[in-house]
């Protein structure tokens, strides 16, 4: 059996992502909690401390942003990092005016569906300094995704309309 490192939160309104996600983390050594509401979000996190929330920004009760601003005002110390997950396009929302949006409720990262379910394993593995020899680097993976999975800071228009991923510069 693996070692259980970090603990996550799933918080999606979709039965088969919960599951999904619930059994690859679980492969990859992690705990988790799965709920399909904001208010079943903000508990859990109140009562479980997850280190990441994994959260939709569509939920069926709130959005995932008034969800992220919720935990934040918990004031558990260390804050869990949170990735918004969505595959509802922001309707009248440029892509600078989401990331602030993100920023300012202490998002982290951003996932669009569909999305390759062993990167958000190795995003997750990265948050929380986690490494799984199987896996390549996070940085590697990120730089040919056409996902916006790095912070706001490290994001860059890629001309189409979404965002792409800029690893980090090396020091």
């Amino acid at each position: 059996m693996t070692k259980t490192r970090a603990t996550v939160l799933i918080v999606d309104d979709d039965p088969a992502i919960r599951h999904g996600l619930a059994l690859r983390l679980r492969h990859a050594g992690y705990t988790s909690t799965a709920v399909s509401t904001g208010a079943q979000a903000i508990a859990a996190c109140a009562a479980e401390r997850p280190n990441v929330v994994i959260l939709d920004v569509t939920l069926p009760d709130t959005s995932g942003y008034l969800v992220c601003e919720q935990i934040r005002g918990q004031g558990h110390h260390p804050e869990p990092a949170v990735v918004f997950l969505t595959g509802t396009p922001h309707i009248g929302m440029d892509t600078s005016t989401r990331d602030r949006l993100i920023d300012a409720v202490g998002g982290h990262y951003f996932l669009k569906k569909p999305y390759d379910p062993e990167r958000l394993i190795a995003l997750v593995d990265s948050i929380t300094g986690q490494t799984r020899h199987h896996l390549p680097a996070v940085s590697a993976l990120m730089a040919f995704t056409p996902i916006a999975a790095w912070p706001a800071q490290q994001r860059h228009p890629s001309g189409d309309g979404c965002r792409t991923a800029k690893p980090p510069q090396e020091s």
